[in-house]
């Protein structure tokens, strides 16, 4: 025992959670209180910290699906803008073949209506005797070769 006059060391504290928690010391009330006590908060405590690490993995996972989500989006946003660009490419270039086709068939008009006249000018100029001979057969021919353009 220390006399009076002397301070006595503390028990470590390791020493005394070990007393506590240790079935076989001899205990009151209190001490088994606190001993249950002690084993409940630690219990929890690695429950919290495995959810805890749980929830951290969950976290790393979830931003690795979000990168690769990411990477896939703009893969695919890739993927939409060149389909766009084709298709504004090929609706110009159907444009343009419409319109090539419209001019041909404005052309193709405008040819079968210069025949047209041609002919009526030929036939009237034939019924009235004013073409005769030669250059008839000339006029006749212009005609023929002009229809057979296609």
């Amino acid at each position: 025992m220390n006399p009076p006059d002397q301070p006595c060391q503390a028990t470590p504290a390791g020493d005394l959670r070990q007393q506590i928690l240790d079935s076989r010391v001899p205990k009151n009330e209190r001490e088994w209180w606190a001993s249950r006590t002690i084993e409940k908060l630690e219990r929890e405590l690695t429950e919290t910290e495995r959810l805890r690490f749980g929830a951290d993995a969950d976290r790393r996972q979830l931003r690795c699906d979000l990168s690769d989500a990411k990477a896939e989006a703009s893969h695919y946003m890739a993927v939409a803008q060149k389909a766009t660009d084709e298709l504004i490419f090929f609706r110009a270039d159907n444009l343009k073949a419409h319109h090539m086709t419209c001019a041909a068939a404005l052309e193709r008009d405008a040819e079968r209506e210069k025949v047209r006249v041609l002919r009526e000018a030929l036939d009237e100029a034939q019924s009235c005797g004013g073409l005769t001979g030669s250059i008839f057969m000339q006029a006749r021919a212009a005609l023929a070769a002009t229809e057979a353009k296609p």
